[in-house]
């Protein structure tokens, strides 16, 4: 989803073929990827496997308008227990930021490299919704402010891709378990799910009330 079949095949290609009668190591395919998508591969795949864990995306501010909306956001090490993170304990990741409305998954791709990044989302009208990493495609959790989960709520039935109908509850569901989101909110967004026909959503449904229970 980040490099693109083309820019995956190509990069591929040229490295089977630059290395073909030697040794290599992992980064040597990350940079034939680099090469090809003019992307930083090696600097992502850098920053996901030499560190533990996975991060935690808060939006912690947003403007509004009736073509767009610019969100800022802040990235820090997700802990599923809730557990309050140390000064020496902080940790970035290279991220590849996708986004998806009531029109589809959005063309541009921000990268975000520091602790916060800013993201501006065209809109089709001023009541649209923004769902940030679309389909799910990156390990991550995503902590949404109230006005957009008010609106998330209310386009579940304009949501056509059933990762991302389940990832919104995965990560609300992981994030009542964490203490940073209240349960009544995870509540009013299930009740979105009432029309709901997708096994892989279902299994997410029955997963949260399942623990909620």
């Amino acid at each position: 989803a980040v490099l693109g079949k083309t820019a995956f095949q190509q990069g591929l290609a040229d490295y089977m073929h630059k290395y073909q009668y030697s040794n290599t190591e992992t980064f040597h395919l990350w940079d034939a990827w680099e090469l090809a998508s003019k992307m930083p591969i090696g600097e992502m795949m850098k920053s996901w496997t030499e560190q533990m864990g996975f991060p935690l995306l808060t939006v912690v501010d947003e403007k509004w308008e009736d073509t767009s909306v610019t969100l800022t956001v802040k990235q820090s090490w997700f802990l599923s227990d809730g557990s309050e993170l140390k000064q020496d304990e902080a940790k970035t990741w290279c991220i590849p930021i996708m986004t998806c409305t009531a029109a589809g998954v959005q063309s541009d791709m921000t990268w975000m490299r520091e602790e916060t990044a800013q993201v501006t989302i065209p809109l089709n009208a001023a009541s649209d919704w923004v769902k940030l990493n679309a389909n799910q495609e990156v390990p991550m959790r995503v902590c949404y402010s109230k006005t957009m989960i008010d609106r998330l709520s209310g386009g579940i039935s304009s949501m056509s891709s059933p990762a991302d109908r389940a990832g919104l509850l995965a990560d609300s569901y992981a994030l009542v378990k964490s203490g940073a989101m209240q349960p009544e909110v995870l509540l009013k967004l299930l009740s979105s799910y009432e029309s709901e026909t997708d096994c892989i959503v279902w299994e997410s449904i029955e997963s949260v009330l399942g623990g909620l229970h």
